[in-house]
């Protein structure tokens, strides 16, 4: 009887032990599964951080467009002005020139902090629509302003 209990309770040991190991296995595995669900749930977080972003960066993209196009139809609407009223003679004093000198001196410094504002943030380059067509402004405006 002494021998029969001996195997029976090595058997129960055996038995304990697989079950432990399984049971180790399981926790192991649920601890990958679980990590692998939190790797995907960090991938979507970022992946949704980055749309967020970048839907952020086009407002203010489309931001600058606009502000751009509301500047340029204000150009245009000047031009066409001061072509319907023909080329203005200069009183003698040149008061009058010195006083558009001065507001294409403005106009040109906002162009050129605009640029270099934009170009200072990192999300442009010389090669952007924006910057571009800033620059083309800021060469129109110099060239109106050469006498």
């Amino acid at each position: 009887k002494l021998e029969s209990t001996t195997k029976s309770k090595l058997h129960y040991k055996q038995q304990w032990g697989r079950a432990l190991k399984e049971l180790a296995r399981f926790k192991q595995r649920e601890h990958e599964n679980a990590m692998v669900c939190l790797k995907k749930q960090q991938a979507e977080l970022e992946a949704m951080r980055l749309r967020y972003l970048a839907t952020e960066e086009k407002e203010v993209v489309r931001q600058d467009l606009k502000e751009l196009d509301s500047i340029r139809n204000e150009l245009n609407r000047l031009k066409k002005q001061e072509e319907s009223s023909g080329p203005a003679p200069s009183p003698p004093d040149h008061a009058h020139g010195s006083a558009l000198n001065e507001s294409a001196e403005d106009h040109l410094s906002r162009l050129l902090e605009e640029r270099d504002t934009l170009l200072r943030t990192g999300v442009y380059t010389n090669e952007d629509r924006i910057i571009t067509e800033l620059n083309r402004q800021i060469q129109e405006t110099m060239r109106d302003k050469i006498p």
